[in-house]
């Protein structure tokens, strides 16, 4: 087996179950709302204004 290919963490292993508790029409998958929130915190955001 490839060692790069079972080192490797994806996303959604992670957040792949969390509820998606949104109502009305949703415009993006929870999972994509997750991903950028994640790289915005990589990245040094620590509010919502940045």
């Amino acid at each position: 087996m490839d060692e790069t290919k079972s080192a490797s963490a994806k996303i959604q292993n992670y957040f792949g179950e969390l509820t998606d508790t949104r109502r009305g029409k949703v415009t993006y998958p929870l999972l994509n709302i997750v991903v950028i929130a994640v790289c915005a915190v990589i990245c040094g955001a620590d509010d919502f204004y940045c």
